[in-house]
C-alpha cells in the first residue's frame, strides 16, 4: 500500500541516528520516509542528507521552524508523489517505530486519524510526573470537552491520517503558516465529528532524552493557543 512516514525534525542530533535505524527496520520497500528540518544547527540535516544518499525511499525537505508548517509541507509532498496514507512520528526517539503497524493496521481498516497513546496497557511509566498530570488531568478533559472521540491522550505526535481526511480537512493549506502545534490541537479537539478517530497502544520513551524542549516560549505559548481554541473553537 501507499504509506508515507513523515517526520519533522529540528536539533535531532541527539537521537537521530538511533532513530533513524529503528525506523528504516520497521517499514516496508514501498514506504517513503519524509523528512522535514525546521532549520536544525547541531548537525540533523547534514546526517539526513548523507542518510538519503543511501536509502532511495528516504527524502529531506526545508521548512520554516514549527512542527505544524514542518508536516503541512511533508503532507504536499506526499500528495504530489501520490501517497494515500499518512503516518507522522517524532525524531526525539521518544515514540518507538515498531508501532507503525498498528498505525498501518487501523488506517487500512477505515480510521481516517488514528493516535498514539501512553495510557493504554500501562505505558506511561517513562512520562515524568508533570507532564503525567498534565495531559491526564488537564490536556485530555478539555479536549474531550470539544471532542466526539474520547482520548485517553492528546499530545502525542505519532499520529496516522488517511488521505480522505488529509484532502478533505485542507490540511496543507490550513497549517502551512502555522509555527506552533496547531494541527495537533485542532485534530484532538474538533476533527472526530466528520472522521473516524481510534487510539493504539503507544509508549513514550522519555529516558531516550532526558532533555525536554516543551519549555520556557515554547510551552506558554502552546498553552495560549489550547486554552483559546478549547473555549473560542478553531
Amino acid at each position: 500500500m501507499s504509506f508515507v512516514i513523515l517526520v519533522p525534525v529540528l536539533n535531532e542530533m541527539h537521537s537521530i541516528v538511533e532513530f533513524s535505524k529503528e525506523l528504516l527496520s520497521s517499514i516496508s520497500e514501498d514506504d517513503i520516509i519524509i523528512f522535514i528540518d525546521g532549520g536544525s544547527k547541531d548537525g540533523s540535516k547534514e546526517f539526513l542528507i548523507s542518510l538519503t544518499n543511501e536509502h532511495q525511499n528516504l527524502e529531506i525537505l526545508s521548512s520554516p521552524k514549527g512542527q505544524s508548517r514542518q508536516v503541512s509541507r511533508g503532507v504536499k509532498r506526499a500528495l504530489e508523489l501520490n501517497k494515500k496514507f499518512f503516518i507522522q512520528i517524532d525524531a526525539n526517539g521518544r515514540d518507538n517505530p515498531k508501532n507503525i503497524d498498528k498505525v498501518k493496521n487501523l488506517l487500512l481498516a477505515g480510521f481516517d486519524i488514528v493516535c498514539g497513546s501512553r495510557f493504554i496497557e500501562d505505558n506511561k511509566r517513562e512520562t515524568p510526573f508533570y507532564r503525567f498530570f498534565l495531559i491526564k488531568f488537564v490536556h485530555v478533559p478539555i479536549c474531550n470537552l470539544r471532542s466526539k472521540y474520547k482520548w485517553s491522550d492528546t499530545t502525542q505526535g505519532f499520529r496516522g491520517y488517511s488521505e480522505k481526511f488529509i484532502k478533505n480537512y485542507d490540511f496543507v493549506n490550513k497549517y502551512w503558516d502555522k509555527d506552533g502545534y496547531d494541527h495537533l490541537i485542532d485534530i484532538s479537539m474538533f476533527a472526530c465529528k466528520d472522521y473516524k478517530c481510534m487510539e493504539f497502544s503507544a509508549e513514550r520513551r522519555y529516558f531516550i532524552n532526558k532533555k525536554s524542549k516543551f519549555i520556557s516560549k515554547t510551552l506558554f505559548t502552546y498553552a495560549f493557543r489550547f486554552f483559546k481554541k478549547a473555549i473560542f473553537g478553531k
